[in-house]
């Protein structure tokens, strides 16, 4: 890896010193020449939470000691997750073309820079591809002969993309019902995958106020017909599965289970189709989760609940 790293890389963090220590010194190894972090303020019903804030920050400022251009978007009151990712990328691409988003749970493998660094560049003026994602949900299965394979998902545990993606991000999903209309749920998912979609769309459209951009990322990348790249390890391990995050707070989540991989060279797929079998297997995980693991978290939710009665 060379010394100065050229593709940017946006930092988003908030409460957890911890894991956003993990990560920067993870960035700190390839040394980016310009380096953006994001901070959400604090939330004033939250005892403390100013002062464990102002330590994530100084944290990460801390552990930068390379030779870069460091720009920093703090804020003082808190948007929530949804606008403060979502604008923090959106601060990112102000002054950027293509750059490399990481949250302060995603802890990346130092093959990560060099697989979305590949790709930014390879693809850079292929308007097809919207998102390349650094996790793999896979569990296990390598889809394709490639380093990676393309996707209807794009996943948001480490990625990157480019400001002519990010610049059709319709946050308030405005084009909504005629994307119902136009079928592109009824075209691509059956029948009851189609209504759990539908449903999953519904409530972020409904959200007052929005908690959550990956949906509404997922859903600007559909309607723009984008693919996205996801490669063939995770690239990415989510290191936030605990109490303090927003909607990652069970271990016993499958992907919680995701170790970290590192790739040694990129071989390029032959084809530049979604892979309907990867897509199918991750739709399965994530609209219907094994009956085993629904079970095991909703005896979890019971025995806490009945807990906080005594």
């Amino acid at each position: 890896m060379a010394a100065n790293f050229e593709i940017p890389v946006l930092l988003v963090v908030f409460n957890r010193p911890d894991t956003a220590l993990q990560v920067i010194r993870a960035i700190r190894k390839v040394k980016p020449s310009r380096l953006y972090i994001a901070a959400d303020g604090p939330r004033v019903h939250k005892a403390g939470e100013a002062e464990i804030c102002e330590e994530t920050r100084q944290t990460v400022l801390n552990e930068i000691d390379w030779d870069c251009q460091v720009s920093t978007l703090f804020r003082e009151t808190n948007m929530g997750c949804a606008l403060g990712v979502s604008g923090a990328v959106t601060w990112f691409f102000e002054h950027e073309d293509m750059g490399i988003i990481l949250e302060d749970d995603c802890l990346p493998s130092q093959s990560f820079f060099f697989f979305c660094e590949e790709m930014l560049k390879y693809h850079y003026h292929d308007e097809r591809i919207m998102h390349i994602s650094g996790s793999n949900s896979q569990l296990g299965h390598k889809r394709g002969d490639a380093t990676y394979y393309f996707s209807r998902y794009a996943e948001v545990w480490g990625w990157a993309t480019w400001k002519r993606a990010w610049k059709l991000f319709d946050f308030q999903m405005k084009d909504y019902n005629d994307f119902i209309a136009n079928g592109f749920l009824r075209n691509n998912f059956s029948g009851a995958v189609e209504k759990r979609w539908k449903k999953n769309l519904d409530k972020v459209l409904s959200e007052n106020p929005p908690s959550v951009w990956g949906y509404r990322w997922l859903y600007s990348t559909w309607k723009e017909g984008g693919l996205s790249i996801t490669p063939n390890a995770s690239l990415i391990k989510n290191i936030g599965f605990d109490e303090r995050a927003v909607h990652t707070k069970s271990s016993d989540n499958v992907f919680s289970k995701i170790e970290l991989e590192e790739i040694s060279e990129i071989v390029h797929p032959k084809i530049m189709l979604p892979h309907l079998e990867a897509d199918a297997f991750l739709t399965a995980l994530r609209i219907h989760p094994p009956l085993m693991t629904r079970a095991r978290l909703k005896m979890k939710h019971l025995l806490k609940t009945a807990l906080a009665m005594f």
